[in-house]
């Protein structure tokens, strides 16, 4: 296979570009659910669904995280 100059920086581009296009939908529900955030600890058992929320945005970064590759 002849190698291509800029197919290494391309991919790299490539890369950028999905995770910034993943990262979207994740910035929006996490900006839509900061006024929950704001004033469940305040209600009763609120506490323990803002704990819930929390624990779930962690998962879904590191789902996402987990999906980024280093170029080799």
């Amino acid at each position: 296979m002849i190698p291509i100059p800029g197919a290494r920086y391309m991919a790299a581009v490539q890369r950028v570009a999905i995770v910034l296009i993943l990262l979207l939908p994740f910035l929006v529900v996490t900006l839509a659910c900061v006024p929950a955030l704001l004033f469940l600890p305040f209600s009763q058992a609120g506490s323990d669904r803002a704990a819930l929320l929390v624990g779930r945005f962690v998962g879904w970064t590191r789902v996402l995280l987990h999906g980024i590759k280093p170029l080799e």
